[in-house]
């Protein structure tokens, strides 16, 4: 492991996403203190006095910005300069709670080693720092338009882009309690607007205030490559 990898290893619980590497269980559910993290084998699981919203099985990734020594921008001097670097891509499990969306990377590669096999990566993205949440929109061939990547962002301090190429599945009558996903990504977006909203007017910034007002009475910034909502003020 680099030395820029190990100091990441290290500061894991400072970035955003926060993130662990964990071995998984036997069906027994486990707990990571410090991130109030708890989960079932390569499942999340919501915290005692969190509500579970949503739920889906995706192809996804993050990208987020470090330092060159690889310490979290938020946590570095002003000025600092920063790079991106990939957190993780490959097969995932996302819960969107209440106050957080949750995940578990259960095989792919990561910032700290490949996982899967006995080993996931447990991130948490709290929902007061997400900033927007977009999809990329392709051009069909024969007409019309498709929905390409979905973005959660943040785009202070830290910089991240944690993304969702694909959609693979959402719980419901198959194996594991799960079925193939019915829905597109638009209705993902949707999903994140009100908690999120919440999330944000509960830390008390009341400079976004009309913005999360726009995005509650459903203004979107749309053009022909995007669609997205916003929920702090340019």
């Amino acid at each position: 492991m680099s030395s820029v990898a190990r100091t990441i290893h290290e500061n894991s619980e400072r970035f955003l996403p926060a993130f662990v590497r964990l071995n998984t269980g036997s069906g027994k559910l486990g707990l990571y203190s410090p991130l109030d993290f708890h989960y079932r084998d390569a499942s999340p699981v919501a915290a005692p006095g969190e509500a579970e919203l949503a739920r889906w099985v995706v192809l996804a990734g993050c990208l987020f910005t470090v330092t060159e020594a690889g310490i979290p921008m938020d946590a570095a001097p002003p000025g600092t300069s920063g790079r991106p670097m990939q957190l993780f891509y490959g097969g995932a499990e996302l819960l969107l709670t209440d106050r957080r969306l949750l995940g578990i990377v259960m095989k792919g590669e990561t910032v700290v080693g490949k996982v899967g096999g006995g080993s996931i990566l447990a991130l948490c993205f709290p929902l007061a720092r997400v900033e927007a949440v977009s999809i990329d929109l392709k051009r069909r061939l024969v007409g019309g338009v498709k929905e390409s990547r979905l973005h959660i962002w943040n785009l202070s301090g830290t910089v991240t882009d944690l993304f969702v190429d694909d959609v693979i599945a959402e719980p419901g009558n198959g194996p594991r309690g799960f079925q193939k996903f019915r829905g597109t990504k638009r209705d993902i977006l949707e999903a994140f607007v009100k908690p999120v909203i919440t999330a944000r007017r509960a830390a008390g910034d009341a400079t976004d205030d009309q913005q999360l007002r726009a995005a509650e009475q459903g203004f979107r910034r749309q053009s022909a490559d995007e669609i997205g909502v916003q929920f702090v003020a340019d």
